[in-house]
């Protein structure tokens, strides 16, 4: 009886969520590429269990370095390539994330060994538009956006515990001055700071994919950088190992080892699960929906009132600046958490050397938080 009563909390604890947003299923089928192993994924009601084991790829992913169990919707459109897509110009997606405290960390004094991406928006090209993933051992949580090369600030998350994770995806390709906010990302309810001010659908060939397929999306779990987190956690390394590189159709900057899990490793790549439930996406806003500078208003519509940062808008730019790289420094405060500076410049020193004087203004401990290159249409 008293084993009966175990196994009866453990399974209400794996089940149980709260939830601040009306669910609507939506129909999905497992990816063609992903594993299907008996462990890979399991169902129970809305909640999705994914695992990921050493050895588990099969198609594309098991000859360029990388595994995956993901999810895909079932939208009406089908392009070419045989895959359904939606050509909604307004994406909305909503799930409850569980990370087990048992999730590996994968860095390495510091650097990053492995990717761990979770959810992504895509269209037929091979970059997303934008991915989500986790790092510091399931942590913290980093939405990138991946076409523009836009920014959105890192979130902690706790473990062993749902965390509400809402997206809104404006998939607008070209620049429109009523819209003042492109993408926009909350967590358990509060929104994270995201550079988002230019069309996030940036490459010519995505926009060109996104007119005529739209975009889908997909979630799970997809671990690339395999060999890279097998070389660093092997002092012994296989011999003869054959290495894939890069190709029109695998966007990624060196050469990879060609079917990492084909070779015997003293140490083998960590076991990860994660949870998903009351997985939503749509055009449409999830009804009772409650999340930080919302309102009723248009979610692309941003009340600058709202939000708890000090954007720094550019000085007027040449012809010839606007064509160039842009920069983005970001400052924020050690004093205080509320305080943070957005400078985008043509040159990097400058957008520091801004943000921090503005910081300056109002705090003395500032520092620099992120700097880097991002994409513009202005």
């Amino acid at each position: 009886m008293k084993k009966i009563l175990i196994i009866l909390v453990i399974f209400l604890g794996w089940c149980s969520s709260v939830i601040g947003y009306e669910y609507k299923s939506k129909p999905y089928k497992i990816k063609k590429i992903s594993v299907k192993k008996k462990w890979n994924f399991e169902k129970n009601g809305s909640l999705q269990k994914f695992e990921l084991r050493h050895g588990d790829a099969a198609g594309f992913d098991k000859k360029h370095d990388g595994q995956r169990i993901e999810l895909q919707t079932l939208w009406s459109n089908r392009s070419p390539y045989g895959k359904n897509f939606t050509k909604s110009k307004e994406m909305w997606t909503a799930a409850l994330l569980k990370i087990p405290n048992d999730f590996p960390d994968t860095d390495n004094n510091g650097s990053r060994t492995l990717y761990n991406y979770i959810f992504q928006i895509k269209t037929t090209t091979s970059t997303p538009i934008w991915d989500m993933n986790l790092d510091k051992g399931g942590t913290e949580l980093n939405i990138k956006l991946a076409d523009s090369k836009q920014y959105c600030e890192p979130v902690k998350i706790k473990k062993n515990e749902f965390n509400e994770i809402i997206t809104y995806s404006n998939l607008n390709t070209k620049n429109n001055p009523e819209i003042n906010k492109y993408f926009r990302f909350w967590v358990n309810g509060k929104e994270v700071n995201c550079i988002s001010d230019d069309p996030i659908i940036f490459r010519d060939e995505a926009k060109k994919a996104a007119k005529k397929n739209g975009v889908t999306v997909s979630w799970g779990i997809y671990r690339s950088s395999i060999s890279v987190w097998l070389k660093t956690n092997n002092r012994n390394h296989p011999k003869n190992m054959k290495l894939t590189c890069p190709s029109k159709d695998w966007e990624v900057a060196s050469c990879r080892i060609g079917s990492p899990f084909k070779y015997e490793w003293e140490n083998k790549v960590p076991t990860a699960i994660l949870f998903y439930d009351k997985v939503y996406m749509g055009s449409k806003k999830p009804k009772g929906l409650k999340v930080e500078n919302l309102e009723n208003k248009k979610p692309y519509k941003v009340n600058s009132e709202l939000i708890k940062n000090i954007d720094i808008k550019p000085a007027a730019y040449s012809t010839a600046e606007k064509k160039g790289p842009k920069y983005i420094a970001i400052v924020k405060s050690k004093t205080n958490q509320d305080l943070l500076i957005k400078v985008k410049r043509s040159n990097k020193k400058e957008a520091i050397d801004v943000a921090m004087k503005e910081c300056n203004k109002k705090e003395k401990e500032c520092y620099v938080h992120y700097t880097g290159q991002v994409s513009s249409t202005r």
